[in-house]
This record gives structure tokens, C-alpha cells and sequence, in this order.
């Protein structure tokens, strides 16, 4: 389980960056593949949470979806106090 977080901890901000990253540049192949990677990982996650021998992989990943909101609003939050000063 602890594996599947992390891996999808780096996926989720690997993810993230690759949005940012569409958001800055006008690249036609990544804007249109990225909006398509979260549900895929999402699919995949529960996939993978159903299967038996891989329950605890998926579970880890689908509770590295909540770490990383909770990851990427304490970056907001960091980023949002620092402008402010």
C-alpha cells in the first residue's frame, strides 16, 4: 500500500506539472492528451483495488489522490502567503 502511494503521489504531480505546463504553452498533442491521464489513473486505480493481488496497489494510489489534494493545497496555501508579504 505504501508503494501505491507513492507512486501515485509522483504520478498525481506529474500529472499537475503536465497541466501546468499545458496552461503556459499552446503544444496541441499535450492539450489534448491531458485531459484524459486523471481518469485513466482513476480507472486504473480501482482497476488494479479490485483485482486481488493487486488490492493493496490500487488502494494506495486511490488514497494518493486525497494526499495530494491535501499536498497540493498546502502548496496553494504556502504559495498564496507568500505573494501576499
Amino acid at each position: 500500500m505504501v508503494l501505491g502511494l507513492v507512486v501515485g503521489i509522483l504520478v498525481l504531480g506529474g500529472l499537475g506539472w503536465l497541466t501546468f505546463y499545458t496552461a503556459a504553452t499552446s503544444i496541441p498533442v499535450v492539450s489534448v492528451v491531458a485531459p484524459w491521464l486523471i481518469p485513466a489513473y482513476l480507472v486504473a486505480a480501482v482497476t488494479l483495488a479490485l483485482i486481488r493481488t493487486t488490492t493493496r496497489f490500487g488502494s494506495g494510489l486511490l488514497i494518493a489522490i486525497g494526499a495530494w489534494l491535501v499536498i497540493g493545497a498546502g502548496l496553494c496555501v504556502a504559495l498564496i502567503a507568500g505573494v501576499g508579504r
